[in-house]
C-alpha cells in the first residue's frame, strides 16, 4: 500500500498473524497457552446413550428382516397362486379329457362325464333332446317312457324304453340294443348305435378324436340356415296293421281308425257305454230343476293328481272316461291340466250362489241357482290348466291351447263342451270354455259334429 505521502508500506502476509514484538516485556517466564477442561460424561448419560443405541440398532434389525419376511411371504403367495392357476388349468384340461360334448341341433350344448357316456364300453346318448328335435311327445313312469309322434299318413309311431333293458318296443316290435336303457336324474340314456340303426330322418355323429357327440335332422333341398326344411322322422319297424280303432265303424258310422296316441283300450267301456247309451243324457237348466234330495248313489273319487286345490267326485263310468281324456292330453303334450270343480250337493250348490251374488256380482251370471246346476248330477266338470289369473279370465283359458284341445277331441271321451259360445239365448248361460258334460262317445259325436248344445239335441231327439 501507498501513504499519502507516497512511500510504501511493507507488505503484510495476510495468511497469518506477524509475531507480537517483544519490546517493552520483561524477561520473565515462558508463557503457558490457555487449556479449558474437557467435559466429563456421567455413567448415567453414558448408559443412556448405549440404550439409544442399542434400541436403534434393534429397531434397524428388525425392519430389515420384517421386509425380508414381508418379501419372501409376498414370493411365497404368488408362487402358491401360480401353483393354484396351473393345477386348476391341468385339472381342467383333465376334466375336458374325461368328459364328451353332445350337440343336439336346437339345444343348448351340454358334456356328460366318461363315466356316464360309456357304459360296459358302449357309448350313451340322451335321447330326451332328440325327442324335443324330432317332436315327440312322452308318457313315463318309474319302469318305463314312450316317446311318440304322428306320421304323415295319420299313423302314430311309438318308442318305447324300459329301464334297465335292453330291448325296445317299436310300433308294438320288439327290437334289441346293444345295451340296457336307463334313466339319470332327468336324462335317459339309450345307446348311440340305437339312433342310427333305427330311426329314419337323423343323422347322428361321433367324433371320437374331439369326443363330440352330434345329432341333426336330415334337411330337404329347400331348407335354409334362417328357415330349416325338415325331412320326415320315420321308424324303420313299421306297424303290421292299424292300430285298433277307438270305437267300432258300425258304432258311429262312417268313422274309422281315428288313435289314440295312449294304450286306453281298458277305458273304452267308458268312454263308450254301449250298454248304457242313452243314460246320461240328463238335462238340468232352469226349466229342469233338480230336487234337493238328488244325489247319484256312484260317486267316486278323481285321482288327486288330476284334482286342483282338492280331490274332487264324479259318478263312476265317467271319472273312467276322465281319466283317458287326461292320459290322452298328457301323451299329446298338453300340461297341468285340472279339476276345478266337480260334483256339488244341492246344499252346497247353494252356499256357492248366495257367495257370487252378494260378492261376485261381476260373475253373478255363471252361478246356477240350487238344483239348477248340473253339478248336482256328477256328470260335468270345470277345467283349468293354470294359465288364468283368476277363477274365470276367460281371455286366459278360451285362447290357451288346452282350451283348443278340448273343445275338438273332448267328444272321443264321451265329454261335449257343455256352454258353447253362440249359444248363450239356447243355454241361458255366457260362453264357459271349462264346462264340460258327459253324455258318453256316440252323443258327443253327434253334438260336436251337428254344433248344437245340449238343449237342441235333447230337442233333436225327442222331435225323432
Amino acid at each position: 500500500m501507498k501513504k499519502q505521502d507516497g512511500k510504501s508500506e511493507p507488505r503484510r502476509d495476510r495468511r497469518a498473524p506477524s509475531r507480537p514484538s517483544t519490546v517493552g516485556i520483561s524477561a520473565a517466564a515462558p508463557r503457558s497457552p490457555v487449556r479449558f477442561p474437557k467435559k466429563r460424561r456421567s455413567s448415567e448419560a453414558v448408559a443412556l446413550f448405549a440404550r439409544k443405541k442399542q434400541r436403534r440398532e434393534d429397531r434397524n434389525r428388525f425392519f430389515g428382516l420384517f421386509s425380508l419376511g414381508f418379501i419372501a411371504g409376498l414370493l411365497a403367495v404368488l408362487a402358491l397362486a401360480l401353483l393354484s392357476v396351473s393345477l386348476l388349468m391341468k385339472s381342467d384340461a383333465n376334466a375336458k379329457k374325461n368328459e364328451i360334448k353332445v350337440r343336439i341341433e336346437g339345444a343348448e350344448e351340454f358334456s356328460l362325464p366318461l363315466s356316464r357316456a360309456y357304459q360296459k364300453g358302449i357309448l350313451y346318448l340322451d335321447f330326451t333332446p332328440v325327442a324335443s328335435l324330432c317332436g315327440f311327445s312322452s308318457v313315463s313312469d318309474s319302469e318305463s317312457v314312450t316317446y311318440s309322434f304322428l306320421s304323415s299318413s295319420g299313423a302314430v309311431q311309438t318308442i318305447r324304453f324300459t329301464y334297465g333293458s335292453d330291448v325296445s318296443q317299436i310300433n308294438g316290435e320288439d327290437v334289441s340294443m346293444s345295451g340296457a336303457a336307463c334313466r339319470e336324474d332327468d336324462r335317459v340314456l339309450i345307446p348311440f348305435d340305437y339312433i342310427n340303426s333305427n330311426v329314419g330322418g337323423l343323422s347322428a355323429e361321433y367324433d371320437e378324436a374331439n369326443r363330440i357327440i352330434s345329432v341333426t335332422r336330415d334337411k330337404l333341398s329347400a331348407s335354409t340356415p334362417k328357415r330349416p326344411v325338415y325331412d320326415e322322422i320315420c321308424l324303420y319297424v313299421q306297424p303290421a296293421a292299424p292300430l285298433t280303432p277307438i270305437f267300432a265303424s258300425d258304432d258311429i258310422p262312417g268313422l274309422d281308425n281315428l288313435l289314440f296316441k295312449a294304450e286306453l283300450a281298458e277305458y273304452e267301456d267308458a268312454m263308450d257305454p254301449l250298454d248304457t247309451r242313452d243314460a246320461y243324457l240328463e238335462l238340468v237348466n232352469s226349466s229342469h230343476p233338480l230336487s234337493s234330495d238328488t244325489r247319484p248313489t256312484d260317486l267316486v273319487d278323481l285321482a288327486a293328481g288330476y284334482c286342483l286345490y282338492s280331490v274332487k267326485q264324479l259318478r263312476a263310468v265317467p271319472a273312467r272316461a276322465l281319466t283317458a281324456l287326461f292320459l290322452e292330453a298328457a301323451a299329446n303334450g298338453i300340461e297341468n291340466l285340472k279339476v276345478r270343480n266337480g260334483f256339488l250337493g244341492y246344499y252346497d250348490q247353494s252356499y256357492f250362489y248366495e257367495f257370487y251374488q252378494t260378492r261376485k256380482a261381476d260373475i253373478a251370471t255363471l252361478a246356477a241357482a240350487p238344483g239348477e246346476a248340473e253339478y248336482q248330477t256328477g256328470l260335468c266338470v270345470d277345467m283349468d290348466d293354470l294359465s288364468g289369473k283368476g277363477d274365470y279370465e276367460l281371455s286366459d283359458f278360451a285362447g290357451s291351447e288346452t282350451f283348443f284341445w278340448l273343445r275338438d277331441n273332448a267328444w272321443k271321451f264321451g265329454f261335449i263342451l257343455r256352454y258353447p259360445e253362440g249359444k248363450e239365448e239356447i243355454t241361458g248361460y255366457p260362453f264357459e270354455p271349462w264346462h264340460f258334460r258327459y253324455v258318453g262317445r256316440y252323443h258327443a259325436y253327434q253334438i260336436y259334429t251337428k254344433g248344437i248344445c245340449l238343449e237342441e239335441y235333447v230337442a233333436y231327439l225327442s222331435e225323432g
